[in-house]
């Protein structure tokens, strides 16, 4: 899992919670039945990634009147208790994974993945699949050298249904 103090990470946790973030009904019924935006946990996220640059950083205003010691342990929980939470979030909600072999972003743990692209619409989002593909591309230009190695020289994206 990526450390817990990259602003990156935190993007990345946040739209991967909106991937799947919305309830449905079960797939094997005709309409699809989406929730409102949940505010408190994009809340939560903004707090945990807001504390987590805090610990991150030099220590600044009252932080500063820590002891060494005691400034470590401040990031050492920060960073851990993220960590714990950002686990716990990742494994109920899913998250993107890669298949190294080909280069491609897929989703880990998605639930309802039947009707995940109309929770997504209802949402204003791009399809899964368009999402996908922009994490494989971003993924195999950060690992262009790796891939080239291997005699790969382009991603491998998702069909676009249009």
């Amino acid at each position: 899992m990526p450390h817990p103090s990259n602003k990156s990470f935190y993007s990345f946790m946040f739209f991967t919670l909106l991937l799947i973030g919305c309830q449905s009904k079960s797939s094997t019924e005709e309409q699809v039945e989406p929730r409102q935006f949940d505010q408190s946990l994009a809340d939560e996220l903004k707090a945990l990634a807001e504390v987590d640059q805090v610990a991150a950083n030099i220590p600044q205003g009252e932080y500063t009147k820590l002891s060494k010691r005691d400034w470590h342990n401040f990031k050492d929980s920060v960073f851990r208790a993220n960590q714990i939470r950002a686990a716990q979030l990742l494994e109920k909600h899913g998250f993107i994974g890669y298949d190294f072999e080909i280069g491609r972003a897929f989703p880990i743990n998605l639930g309802d993945s039947a009707s995940v692209d109309v929770r997504r619409k209802a949402l204003g989002m791009e399809s899964l699949e368009s999402y996908l593909n922009e994490m494989t591309e971003m993924h195999f230009m950060m690992n262009k050298g790796y891939y080239s190695e291997k005699g790969i020289t382009s991603p491998s994206f998702y069909p676009i249904e249009k």
